[in-house]
């Protein structure tokens, strides 16, 4: 109702501008030229909030729509579980790759609210000898996934095999 009665006051104030427009013009040939002007300019108002329905769907239009009502509403609160599952998982496993670091085994577990994380497992390959330069400690990789994910600690149990 408020975008309809901003619609009429625009029509008005424009019609009126039009109008002073109009009378402030001499009568001469630049008139008619005026004239199309103007005539453009409040056809551009009137058609203005059909436009932005077009474009934006800004309008109140919830009397339309139907709300979708879900038979099995535990089928997408799993499918955004494993959804957000993977996402974690295959940014940890990008960050364990940057550092040349073998991944054998990720698991996540959720409590049983599945609202909190409560265990991050990340199972590495042990290939290189901890005496090696490129050696990255348990500690390292807990702050590296601590970091990424913005967790703490104490849910992150790493492990080298």
């Amino acid at each position: 109702m408020e975008n309809l009665n901003n619609w009429c006051e625009s029509l008005i104030i424009s019609v009126i501008l039009v109008l002073l427009i109009e009378l402030l013009v001499e009568n001469n040939k630049n008139k008619k030229y005026i004239q199309v002007i103007t005539g453009i300019f409040i056809m551009f108002v009137t058609l203005n909030p059909f436009i932005e329905l077009l474009n934006n769907n800004d309008f109140d239009t919830d009397f339309l729509k139907f709300e979708k009502v879900s038979a099995k509403p535990y089928e997408e609160n799993e499918l955004f579980e494993n959804v957000y599952i993977d996402y974690t998982l295959e940014r940890i496993k990008n960050v364990l790759d940057s550092y040349n670091l073998n991944v054998l085994d990720l698991d996540f577990k959720l409590d049983e609210s599945k609202e909190n994380l409560e265990k991050i497992e990340v199972i590495i390959k042990k290939d290189m000898a901890k005496e090696s330069e490129d050696f990255v400690s348990e500690e390292k990789v807990k702050n590296l996934i601590k970091e990424e994910l913005d967790i703490t600690e104490d849910v992150l149990v790493i492990t080298y095999e």
